[in-house]
């Protein structure tokens, strides 16, 4: 089901934008198509954001604060600027009520974004693109890999390292900046165990909760005197193991080898979350595979926000990016550039 609130179009500079929604599994998921004002029948992005409860603009309101990004406001707009009309979306997740949504239903809510899209008069349907940010990334390689006629994929700070390893890498970096050696062996070999656990079972009521707590309050004395299914339902909440064990059903980096349409890969050098390092052996992967139209570029002082970073990287230095600087202008040239070159 598609709904199109024309009434509420919405003229800004060189676009238009207009709210339309679209059904997945009976959710409405609400969105935003973004049209260039001077273009006919362009060709058309669909973008997908990184992990969390965020919206279309990749922006998340939390219990604390509210974290604002902007980046897929500001990729819209950009894009429009260069002649390419594209669709973005509320996750799921966004609604309290969903916020434990496996994987495998956010990337059942991508597909369904695309075929919402394919059905549009205002697009040229042929000429569709897939840019995904972190776990948008992720998403996009399982979509892209699948489906021939999607004509290219951008990219931006993601990789094809299986997410248990690629969280557990975030939280070792982030131990580490309280330089406790001892400390951080502990919480890696925790958190190894842990996801170790998860991967070898179906769901996450099949995991044994006096095991958990065993492994857990290794790494904390609290969890010592609580009880094994609090500290069981402490861990999914905090963790969302559903999205975890539906990735694992996925090997990405096999996925990444059918992938055979052009492809734009940006990484950050402050990026402590998906090291550029990965970025790239994503890139290797798929150029090594026979896809020879494979960009991959790493950007100095930019973080895994997509924002100018100087100095150390850090959560607290990474947050105060989002409010000192805006999406990184070399992330949008290189984007323009290769659309130029497509």
């Amino acid at each position: 089901m598609l709904t199109n609130h024309r009434g509420d179009m919405l003229m800004v500079k060189n676009h238009i934008e207009t709210p339309m929604d679209f059904t997945s599994n009976d959710l409405l998921l609400k969105g935003t198509l973004t049209l260039p004002k001077n273009t006919k029948n362009p060709s058309v992005f669909l973008l997908l954001p990184g992990s969390g409860p965020v919206d279309r603009d990749e922006n998340a309101k939390g219990i604390i604060r509210k974290i604002t990004s902007d980046n897929f406001k500001t990729l819209a707009h950009y894009l429009a600027e260069q002649g390419y009309a594209s669709y973005r979306f509320d996750k799921r997740t966004t609604n309290k009520a969903m916020r434990a949504s496996g994987f495998n239903q956010l990337l059942k809510d991508a597909q369904n974004a695309i075929n919402m899209i394919r059905s549009l008069e205002q697009v040229n349907t042929k000429e569709l693109y897939v840019l995904g940010h972190s776990e948008g990334g992720y998403l996009g390689t399982l979509l892209t890999s699948k489906d021939p006629n999607i004509k290219g994929f951008i990219v931006l700070a993601s990789s094809v390292t299986p997410l248990d390893k690629a969280v557990t890498q975030q939280l070792t970096y982030i131990s580490s900046l309280n330089k406790d050696n001892k400390r951080i062996q502990q919480f890696n070999q925790v958190f190894t165990a842990l996801f170790s656990m998860m991967r070898k079972h179906k769901a996450w009521e099949d995991i044994d909760a006096e095991i958990l707590k065993g492994e857990m309050k290794k790494a904390s004395k609290t969890i010592s005197i609580l009880p094994a299914r609090t500290v069981k339902n402490m861990m999914r909440k905090q963790l969302q193991p559903e999205w975890f064990m539906e990735s694992y059903q996925h090997n990405f980096e096999e996925q990444a080898k059918q992938i055979r349409c052009p492809v734009l890969l940006i990484a950050g050098e402050k990026d402590y979350q998906v090291p550029a390092a990965d970025v790239q052996y994503m890139a290797e992967t798929i150029k090594n595979s026979g896809n020879k139209d494979v960009t991959f570029t790493s950007l100095p002082d930019l973080n895994h926000m997509l924002r100018y970073n100087n100095g150390a990287v850090t959560p607290k230095s990474q947050l105060q990016s989002l409010k000192e600087h805006s999406l990184d202008q070399r992330v949008l040239d290189n984007i323009g550039n290769w659309l130029i070159q497509h």
